[in-house]
């Protein structure tokens, strides 16, 4: 099961690693050289992490937010400011010592970026909380995107954004068969307003602690 969990993981990295380069080889051709260098740094620092935590079914929850924080930087640089972030953590959680199954959030940040805020003629808004309930934490993803159904009017769009959702689908199935100490959970809810506009999307992913 665990090279069942390791393959999965390994299908997220080559997709999302694809758009950097694509990104840095635009900014080459359009002559942006100061955009392309910053990418660069930005994407040999992200390289970098992802290869290191590649071969691990799991790490520290500090490491994994590190890693979320350099894929948003990156894609804030590539997008040119389009959209903001922000990241908060449970005041209780020991984020050196709570570790958590390795890439599972990055393809859901991916979906709210690449689809999410395609289009969309306003800054982009992407809010990431983490909270702990006993052995599960919980990420929540809200973005302020155009929503499931205006997105899935692109068929490519619609597929990319599939694979992602299937591949955490599959990699917590797995998990649950391994731990009998607690399930793991995926959950997607789409937000509107009162005049039932789409108005963004809510991720809920909750994480089996491995360790703590």
């Amino acid at each position: 099961v665990e090279i069942q969990l390791l393959a999965l993981s390994s299908q997220m990295n080559p997709h999302f690693i694809f758009n950097c380069m694509s990104a840095i080889q635009k900014s080459i051709v359009t002559n942006e050289v100061e955009k392309a260098s910053t990418l660069l740094t930005d994407f040999s620092s992200l390289i970098r992490m992802v290869l290191q935590n590649s071969t691990k079914p799991e790490i520290s929850l500090s490491n994994e937010i590190e890693l979320l924080n350099q894929y948003l930087k990156l894609e804030q640089n590539r997008l040119s400011d389009s959209f903001e972030y922000s990241i908060e953590v449970e005041k209780k959680i020991l984020t050196d010592f709570v570790e958590i199954p390795n890439m599972m959030l990055q393809p859901a940040l991916e979906n709210a970026i690449w689809h999410g805020f395609r289009d969309i003629n306003y800054k982009g808004k992407i809010d990431i909380s983490f909270s702990q309930n006993e052995n599960l934490i919980r990420c929540t993803i809200i973005d302020n995107g155009i929503g499931r159904t205006k997105a899935a009017m692109h068929p490519s769009v619609h597929q990319q954004s599939s694979m992602a959702i299937q591949i955490i689908q599959n990699r917590i199935k797995l998990l649950n068969q391994t731990n009998t100490n607690g399930n793991g959970n995926f959950e997607i809810v789409d937000l509107y307003n009162e005049q039932q506009q789409a108005i963004g999307t809510k991720v809920i992913i909750d994480l089996l602690i491995l360790k703590d």
